[in-house]
């Protein structure tokens, strides 16, 4: 992006202002067997993924909390790739897809966005609210390397907004707080999501202590848990009655393996 950008909905590709440039505008097809719902609102691809909801009625997800290490990038990124943990309601279009995105695109983007040099991702809160995307104007730069926390609440107060909340425990950097979208959220899940020709990851990622709070316990949670039979995951545990839900870790294979960025020693 030229200038400042907005970045683009990392889902939707929708934006206010200028779009992103070489972005597809026609999306992926999508498989007709596909689980369907996130790809469809998406228009995107996804690679190997968990996934966990709906809860039950009224015990919608009100917390989340990670330690989250993407791996490194592929050494020639094209177009977007995303990594993200996100809360949402996949029946409801008005809903509020709430996810804290690392995101990798051409330099020249990327450069221009968050200022990353090559090898390294972008960071940023964000929240796709229906369709309209809610973000900040400039993310931040983050190795492969990097232990980000990242923390979802929502408010039990007025409208119920969800915060989110970022910092990188390996740089000792904790960013600004970020506040949007209200929408119950009943379905987590993760996401590599391949936008326009790209072809996915190229290094392992991994989430640690991985916990989910719940508005009202759901013991029968566990029962919505899946996962691609590539995902290093056990099921999660609950230690309190089913009002959280904890993966102890989390690790997402590659899609493209010996295409991953080699920094420097």
């Amino acid at each position: 992006m030229l200038a400042i950008p907005c970045l683009v909905s990392i889902l939707a590709l929708a934006c206010s202002a200028t779009p992103v440039p070489d972005l597809d505008p026609q999306p992926l097809e999508i498989e007709p067997k596909s689980e369907g719902r996130l790809e469809a609102r998406q228009a995107a691809n996804f690679g190997p993924r968990v996934h966990m909801g709906p809860t039950k009625s009224g015990a919608d997800i009100i917390g989340l909390s990670t330690v989250f290490k993407p791996g490194y990038p592929p050494a020639n990124p094209t177009k977007f790739l995303a990594l993200w943990p996100g809360v949402w309601n996949p029946y409801s279009i008005k809903s509020d897809l709430v996810q804290s995105v690392i995101s990798s695109h051409d330099q020249a983007y990327m450069t221009s966005f968050c200022g990353a040099k090559r090898g390294q991702w972008c960071l940023q809160p964000y929240v796709l609210s229906g369709w309209k995307p809610l973000t900040i104007q400039n993310g931040y730069a983050i190795d492969g390397s990097d232990e980000i926390e990242i923390i979802y609440e929502k408010a039990t107060s007025g409208k119920g907004t969800w915060k989110q909340s970022l910092t990188n425990l390996s740089k000792g950097k904790k960013y600004p707080e970020y506040s949007a979208g209200s929408a119950a959220g009943t379905t987590f899940e993760t996401g590599t999501e391949m936008q326009g020709s790209n072809r996915g990851s190229a290094d392992t990622q991994v989430y640690r202590n991985l916990t989910l709070t719940l508005r009202v316990a759901d013991p029968t949670f566990a029962r919505t848990y899946s996962k691609d039979p590539k995902v290093v995951a056990n099921a999660p545990v609950t230690p309190d009655g089913g009002k959280t839900w904890v993966f102890d870790q989390i690790e997402i294979p590659a899609m493209l393996p010996g295409t991953t960025f080699k920094p420097a020693n």
